[in-house]
């Protein structure tokens, strides 16, 4: 199972201190004698030094620490 990444986008936290954060989504490979083909799987966030992120309302959580971080 590979991991493609979708998106970068910048959180930031109450403080203010701006975080980079990436989305990815797993690729499952469904060929089969007829071809090559893939579907996406599950999504997953992490912030640029890999700390992971849960979606959080309408942010996101900090696993790490417990900050709520938002779109900026």
């Amino acid at each position: 199972m590979a991991e493609a990444l979708l998106r970068t986008f910048n959180l930031v936290d109450s403080d203010g201190k701006v975080y980079i954060a990436h989305e990815y989504q797993t690729v499952n490979d469904t060929s089969n004698l007829s071809g090559r083909s893939s579907i996406g799987g599950l999504k997953s966030y992490r912030l640029a030094d890999g700390t992971h992120l849960n979606v959080d309302g309408e942010g996101f959580k900090n696993l790490d620490t417990g900050a709520k971080l938002t779109r900026k």
